[in-house]
């Protein structure tokens, strides 16, 4: 880790002393608040912490970026972007310096052609993110608050290996297509080969003034090297948004087959009394948010309401679980570049199967304030 720490020290000191020679920017959010949460498993007694929390409304990160001029209307640019947890300092991901994108990428009249590590299509994470913050007002961020990917199934991550090719933009479209080679580098076997987890997407989106709408097909060819009948993810996600001025609006949707959930079931299984459902991870059925933000008081509310509807393919007792979100947060500007935020959020897991001891409703509910700041 010291090591790490090192180079991460060295590699943005020489980013920050070539800053003249070429268009780099360093750039990063401190996010630090505290939080309350509640879970009632449905079963024994109620778990509830309070504690200081990182990255409750934006996750906290540092990078460099930059873009080169090649002439001729061609460039090319380079985005590094590393997570940490502000409450004690430590990254995100010990396994990787820059967790949350290492991207290179050219772009020119034939469009833009990236590669390295990167969001999902079917997410708000880096250069080539179409949801996120574009179909809801919580955005990726709000980690405990009951957001649009409480409702969804894959998606929202980040892959390794992986290339985005995005077309010029025509009459306000643009279609992009993604392959990851692998997934996960950390993971065992050959980059490209069956035994390890690939994926490939179509997404294509439409801007016209206050209007901004998105469709993305995702695939997973996940890991069948000596495996019998292995199941295919798959996602289809559509979202949106508009706004009206006195408040814009958003909408997510998205049907998933064969895919386990953006956020897993909350825990029902007692280890010691061997009752209750292990969480699944393969899932059939669809998902939908709306939420909107208004401006109110010289800051900006937020709320959001979501449904899932889900049958576990994979349980020995195959069960129906139906999730409903409901979120509420505010933000409230200091300056441009620092603000202070609150929410609290709330979700309930029905099924339609139980278990002797256990109720057929399990939920959490959340309280959060922080303050953030943009560097």
């Amino acid at each position: 880790m010291f090591k790490k720490t090192l180079a991460a020290v060295a590699v943005l000191g020489a980013f920050a002393g070539s800053a003249f020679a070429a268009n780099v920017t360093m750039y990063g959010i401190v996010d630090t608040g505290l939080g309350y949460t509640s879970i009632d498993k449905g079963y024994g007694e109620d778990v509830n912490t309070f504690d200081m929390r990182a990255g409750q409304n934006s996750a906290n990160r540092f990078g460099v970026k930059g873009e080169e001029d090649l002439g001729n209307g061609v460039k090319v640019g380079f985005s590094l972007e590393n997570g940490f947890n502000s409450d004690d300092g430590t990254f995100n991901n010990g396994d990787r310096l820059f967790d949350r994108e290492a991207l290179l990428y050219v772009n020119g009249a034939f469009g833009e052609l990236g590669m390295g590590r990167q969001g999902d299509l079917a997410s708000g994470n880096g250069r080539y993110g179409l949801f996120g913050g574009k179909v809801s007002p919580f955005s990726t961020g709000w980690s405990d608050i009951a957001g649009h990917k409480y409702v969804m199934g894959a998606g929202f991550g980040r892959m390794d290996n992986s290339v985005t090719y995005k077309t010029p933009t025509f009459a306000g479209f643009n279609v992009l297509a993604q392959y990851s080679f692998k997934k996960d580098s950390t993971e065992e076997g050959r980059e490209g080969s069956s035994a390890v987890n690939r994926q490939y997407a179509l997404g294509a989106s439409f801007t016209a003034g206050d209007l901004y709408l998105t469709g993305i097909v995702t695939q997973t060819n996940v890991d069948s090297l000596g495996k019998k009948d292995v199941e295919d993810p798959l996602t289809v996600s559509l979202g949106g948004n508009y706004n009206f001025g006195v408040a814009k609006l958003y909408v997510a949707g998205q049907y998933f087959k064969d895919s386990d959930l953006a956020v897993k079931q909350i825990d029902r299984y007692d280890a010691d009394a061997k009752t209750g459902y292990q969480k699944g991870e393969q899932f059939n059925g669809f998902g939908l948010s709306v939420g909107a933000d208004v401006p109110a008081f010289g800051g900006t509310a937020k709320v959001l309401v979501g449904y899932m509807d889900a049958e576990d393919q994979a349980a020995e007792k195959a069960q129906d679980l139906q999730r409903y979100t409901f979120s509420v947060g505010y933000e409230y500007p200091l300056s441009k570049r620092t603000f202070v935020y609150g929410g609290a959020g709330y979700y309930v897991d029905s099924y339609d199967k139980v278990e002797a001891g256990c109720d057929d409703k399990a939920s959490v509910a959340t309280v959060s304030a922080g303050l953030v700041h943009k560097f």
